[in-house]
């Protein structure tokens, strides 16, 4: 039994030094500019004596603008070519829009909206690495898959005359997988044998449907007036495809039905890290 601890002992080290450069991990944060955006449209009804004016604002944005964590494991086939797997966690940056409306001099409603969302990916990657003194600049492309959500906070002022009334909702909108690409260059430089600072520019192309959503918040004047809703009130499924006719009645113990939308997450992102190999 003894002999065989040893033999297994000196197997595992002699693979360990034969090996032990071949594999690695990284951590590495930054910010993403978002890419690809999509156009929403902000209305606005100004009242005068003679007319209502209307106003219409496109606005391009891009849930992938925000900030990145990034965790990497990888191994080196050899000296050009590695395969790596990432874990990336990004928060996007909060994007307003809004609405007013006025009806008469005394009548108005501002509607403003803010939206913002999260993604949690995997990112399998190919390589093409080489080496220049202690600087190793590398190139790499795969796909990714993963989950991502939206958050929707709401305010809607309404005056009448005297009389104020402001309603807050919060809308929460996730199910459903986001793909996508991503593809970088970067370079290493080694500080220590196995330590290395690492610079990353990359270029993620990636939208997300969600497939659900749930109204979380609904208060009238700070009253929580949630718990009166029903379920076609509270609840949304996005399909596809949605058929109905003139005399369609919803089911109001059941979501409401909407159609699905692409939400665009893709980003031009710059990072800092650090590597480790072992």
């Amino acid at each position: 039994m003894k002999t065989f601890v040893v033999i297994l002992s000196v197997i595992v080290l002699s693979i360990s030094e034969i090996y032990g450069q071949n594999f690695y991990a990284t951590f590495h944060t930054g910010y993403g500019f978002g890419t690809a955006p999509r156009e929403y449209i902000n209305y606005t009804t100004t009242y005068n004596s003679n007319n209502n004016i209307y106003n219409s604002i496109s606005k391009s944005v891009s849930f992938g603008e925000g900030y990145y964590l990034t965790c990497s494991f990888g191994y080196n086939i050899n000296q050009i070519l590695s395969v790596e797997l990432a874990l990336q966690y990004s928060s996007s940056a909060s994007q307003d829009f809004g609405s007013n409306y006025y009806f008469y001099s005394s009548q108005y409603s501002i509607y403003s909206e803010e939206v913002s969302g999260h993604s949690y990916l995997a990112n399998p990657s190919i390589l093409i690495s080489t080496s220049i003194n202690d600087f190793k600049p590398y190139l790499k492309i795969g796909p990714i898959i993963g989950i991502a959500d939206l958050t929707v906070n709401s305010n809607n002022n309404y005056n009448n005359t005297n009389s104020t009334q402001i309603t807050e909702t919060q809308t929460f909108l996730n199910g459903g997988v986001a793909f996508g690409y991503n593809a970088a260059i970067g370079v290493t430089y080694d500080v220590a044998q196995n330590i290395g600072l690492m610079l990353e520019i990359n270029d993620r192309s990636l939208s997300y449907a969600p497939t659900k959503g749930e109204l979380q918040k609904y208060t009238v004047d700070g009253v929580d007036k949630l718990p009166g809703l029903q379920v076609y009130d509270k609840q949304i499924e996005f399909k596809d495809n949605i058929t109905s006719t003139s005399n369609t009645q919803p089911n109001y113990n059941n979501p409401q039905q909407q159609p699905k939308v692409q939400y665009p997450f893709s980003s031009v992102a710059i990072s800092f890290g650090v590597k480790y190999s072992f």
